[in-house]
């Protein structure tokens, strides 16, 4: 903490902030907000009001940066701290004009030599490139999913660990006492908090959902995989199924729908959770025939990641095999003639046999997280890297890492849903 001064009259207590944590400036007397200018560029503009802590918060500064700021009468700088060692450098190519999206949140790592991750932290950048919020997450677990939920608040977990809330200032809100998440969690729209488990067996080890109340800590649904009418594989690894992500429909607070990827299966498959049927499986064996569009043949996918489901489409990163290569492909669904159609489908001339994710932008672009793993015997050369698609099927831009970068997904947020920038957001 530092404060700063003039001879001529008495200013504000500020608390120098950045990326990792924010600037706090104590509340001015009838001073309803502030706004704080970027010396360096006019067009960044941060504003906070005044909170019920006595503080103005500000959220989302560039690092080691001035920005002159105005309340009421008073006139007064805050200097930004540089960034720590553990936050990457990040650099973009191609046309920022050209991204949807404003920020990207993403989950970040360093490729350990020995196979393992180092340096874990959760990130947002700018479409510019420069990182706006970094907090270092320290736990032996590998953090694999991070969103953004209503109320600018960050919701993660990983392989192994513990579901966590947490706000922009890195203060955790919520902590779900459990020690086998497996890579996915959301929040439901009516607040409730889902996310897939281990399950151990005698012979295998499967998945199961956990619906939470958050404010009880009482569970509101339970599932386990051997419950459902699912085989298991004579030849699995131990994780027999490796359930990597989950959808879930809700309507009026209810469970309508759920939606499971099963990775080592190549299945998507579609639970009702009141009688626990499976009344719909998409991959290799199923039932349903796979075409694209025009007639013409088309494989399904192997190693399926981070389905986007909706609107009767399902859009899918495919890791694919060395010989298909990485791609991403999305289907129209015709359930009555038991059909997928692929409309849309993207190569980018490379294979990542792990990690990966696709996400729709609030535009017509996609946004592709490629996660690159260096250790991986199946490891070609390449990047971890996350980039926007356009509907031509050109990239138009593209967030570049650290060569030793490694990533699970990423997600675009809107400019005006996160910080309070005038730069990324006309409605300030």
């Amino acid at each position: 903490m530092w404060l700063l001064g003039l001879a001529c009259a008495p200013e504000p207590d500020v608390w120098s902030g950045g990326p990792t944590g924010p600037a706090e400036v104590q509340v001015l007397p009838g001073v309803a907000s502030i706004s704080c200018a970027l010396e360096s560029d006019r067009r960044e503009v941060h504003t906070a009001q005044a909170g019920d802590d006595g503080l103005y918060t500000l959220h989302g500064l560039l690092a080691d940066e001035v920005y002159e700021c105005i309340g009421g009468a008073q006139e007064f700088e805050i200097e930004t701290e540089p960034l720590p060692d553990w936050v990457p450098y990040t650099y973009v190519s191609g046309d920022p004009e050209a991204a949807d999206s404003d920020y990207v949140l993403f989950n970040h790592f360093l490729n350990s030599p020995n196979g393992g991750l180092t340096n874990q932290a959760l990130l947002v950048t700018d479409r510019d490139g420069r990182v706006r919020w970094a907090h270092k997450i320290e736990a032996e677990y590998g953090v694999a999913d991070v969103s953004l939920v209503e109320g600018q608040r960050v919701l993660f977990a990983g392989r192994g660990g513990q579901p966590r809330l947490i706000d922009l200032s890195g203060e955790t809100l919520w902590e779900w006492d459990i020690s086998h998440a497996h890579h996915d969690v959301e929040m439901l729209p009516s607040g409730q908090i889902a996310t897939l488990v281990y399950v151990d067996y005698d012979d295998h080890v499967g998945f199961g959902i956990r619906v939470v109340d958050p404010e009880t800590g009482e569970d509101t649904f339970r599932l386990r995989s051997d419950e459902l009418d699912l085989e298991v594989p004579d030849d699995s690894d131990p994780d027999a199924f490796h359930a990597n992500a989950l959808v879930v429909e809700e309507r009026h607070g209810d469970l309508v729908r759920l939606w499971v990827n099963l990775r080592e299966t190549s299945q998507l498959i579609r639970i009702h959770p009141r009688t626990l049927e499976i009344d719909l499986e998409l991959g290799p064996d199923s039932d349903w025939s796979l075409e694209k569009a025009g007639g013409a043949e088309v494989s399904w996918w192997n190693g399926p990641h981070d389905p986007v489901v909706g609107d009767g489409k399902v859009l899918v990163y495919d890791n694919g095999t060395p010989e298909s290569g990485t791609r991403i492909i999305e289907l129209e669904l015709d359930e009555d003639g038991q059909t997928a159609v692929a409309s849309w489908s993207w190569s980018g001339g490379w294979y990542e046999n792990i990690w990966g994710g696709v996400r729709r932008t609030s535009g017509d672009n996609l946004l592709v997280a490629r996660g690159h793993c260096t250790y991986c015997e199946k490891a070609e050369e390449g990047e971890s890297t996350i980039f926007e698609i356009d509907p031509d099927r050109e990239t138009v831009w593209r967030l570049h890492l650290h060569p030793l970068s490694g990533l699970y997904r990423a997600e675009p947020i809107d400019g005006c849903a996160l910080f309070a920038n005038r730069r990324y957001c006309d409605a300030l």
